[in-house]
């Protein structure tokens, strides 16, 4: 089965290359020690969604001009902050492909290299950003603090229900998609109408992806997914598919199952084939499916044009993707 590419088109591309060229320059120091990590983390690339969004949601209303780009920087550097932090709280050895800042060298140093990452964020955002779009980052930011807070206090619950889990992932992944498609219209000037869709559209795109994210830690592969595959598992965390395999098992298959949850010491793919039996692989991936579909409609009452279909295209990928 070939690989579900991110859509990508000549124009977003050149305009992506110079928000690299951004993001290298706020993530440096003067001082050599600060800059090695810093330079270490620039030194790998990810999908770069989050300015992706930012962009993408300014072209179809309008111009994309210095500000949106700053702003895409600012979103990327605020994501990979909040990547560090997660790596930290989940132990995790591997992010895209290397090994994680916290795994290469040590907790303290990935807590303070986060933290000054947040600072460019900051300084990018107050020196030129309008007062609604600095109100809608620190409400971004925010919301995504509070869901990593809700699924610290959640995350090894066997009673956790959907609606928890969805509340949490609202706040901690789709937050952030939902306030790069929100600014990015934002300065471009765009009627009120046309932002709110374009928020609804990033909140839905962002459960899709989530809901897929977790779904692939099950099923997925570390060389294509560039960090190791059942994290989840291995920490205790509960998501979706786990959540759905609870509750559609039952007698003594949902014995073994929540046997094998505890325990922690049998193999993702034997989890991971128990909840396909009792259909909630399935189930998981209809409901990303669905929030995909949700995103697809919002964009339906904006102008046809290729930055509207690469936002498309990013649906479908949100759910279809295997990396």
């Amino acid at each position: 089965m070939s690989p579900v590419l991110i859509p990508k088109s000549k124009t977003i591309s050149a305009i992506l290359a110079g928000i690299e060229k951004q993001l290298r320059r706020h993530l440096t120091a003067k001082d050599p020690f600060v800059h090695y990590f810093l330079n270490y983390i620039t030194k790998t690339k990810g999908k770069r969604l989050r300015a992706r969004l930012t962009v993408l949601a300014a072209r179809v209303c309008g111009k994309v001009d210095s500000r949106v780009e700053r702003l895409a920087a600012a979103m990327e550097i605020f994501h990979h902050a909040t990547l560090i932090h997660d790596d930290i709280i989940d132990q995790a050895d591997r992010r895209r492909g290397r090994p994680s800042l916290n795994y290469r060298f040590s907790n303290e140093v990935s807590v303070l290299v986060g933290d000054l990452m947040f600072t460019q964020v900051m300084d990018i955002l107050i020196r030129d950003m309008p007062e609604r779009v600095r109100k809608i980052a620190a409400n971004t930011t925010g919301r995504v603090c509070i869901g990593e807070i809700q699924e610290l206090r959640l995350r090894t619950a066997r009673q956790l229900t959907v609606n928890e889990y969805l509340a949490i992932i609202a706040n901690k992944t789709a937050s952030l998609f939902a306030g790069c498609c929100e600014g990015g219209a934002v300065l471009t000037g765009a009627p009120d109408r046309r932002v709110t869709k374009l928020e609804q559209y990033g909140r839905a795109l962002g459960m899709a992806y989530q809901i897929r994210d977790d779904l692939l830690d099950l099923t997925g592969r570390t060389s294509r997914l560039g960090k190791t595959v059942g994290t989840d598992l291995k920490t205790g965390r509960i998501t979706l598919p786990v959540i759905l395999g609870i509750k559609r098992c039952r007698g003594e298959k949902r014995k073994q199952l929540l046997r094998k949850l505890r325990t922690g010491k049998y193999p993702q793919k034997s989890i991971s084939q128990a909840l396909k039996e009792c259909g909630a692989l399935e189930a998981t991936r209809a409901l990303a499916e669905d929030y995909s579909e949700q995103a697809r409609k919002a964009l339906l009452s904006l102008p046809d044009s290729p930055a509207r279909q690469e936002l498309e295209g990013l649906a479908q990928f949100a759910w279809k993707r295997d990396n």
